[in-house]
Formats: structure tokens, sequence, C-alpha cells
């Protein structure tokens, strides 16, 4: 089942999303959407950038190291709230190697 499916399941209890190497949102699950406190249904095809509280060039560094790497990297993504910055403790995989996409879990 590909990602972007399992995604969808929400078999997963931790947040995780996929994101493009640009920074779209491309999928993720109901966790995401719950820690971000977001409607669920506005979330794909933001930029990630524009719910963190890291520099979108931060992101974008983040997200190509990602997408180049054989080994999850982990970070201390910072994401927002509405108006509260929360932590989410990524450990992102590239999908796949050299692809178009990330998994931040």
């Amino acid at each position: 089942m590909p990602i972007r499916e399992l995604l969808k399941t929400d078999l997963f209890t931790q947040p995780m999303v996929l994101v493009s190497v640009d920074g779209t949102i491309e999928a993720y699950n109901g966790a995401f959407a719950e820690q971000v406190g977001l409607d669920p249904n506005t979330i794909a095809g933001k930029q990630l950038p524009s719910l963190a509280a890291l520099s979108a060039a931060a992101i974008e560094e983040y997200l190509e190291a990602c997408a180049n790497s054989d080994l999850p990297l982990l970070a201390p993504v910072r994401l927002l709230r509405h108006d509260e910055v929360i932590p989410f403790k990524a450990r992102a995989v590239g999908y796949p190697r050299r692809g178009s996409s990330c998994v931040l879990v």
C-alpha cells in the first residue's frame, strides 16, 4: 500500500506527514492535523514552512537533506498551532531515494 494511502488509514498514532522537497504537504494523518490544530480538509497542498516556526530556508535545507539521504535524519522541527509554538520531533526519511518526497514522523 502506498504511503499516501497508509497515512489516510490512521494506523499510526504519532503525527506523520508526507512533504515534497519543495515543502508542499502531500499527505498526512489525523494525528498530524490534530497536532497543528487545522481542519484535516485544509492541510493538503499547504507549504510546510507556513506551519513551521523555523525559516523557510531551514525547512527547505532539511527536506533536501532528507530526500538525498539513505538514513533517517533527526531534527527538532517546531510547528505553529494558532499562535503557539509546538515541538515536532521529526525523524525524516527520504522517500524514495533522491525522490520528490520526505516522510516526517
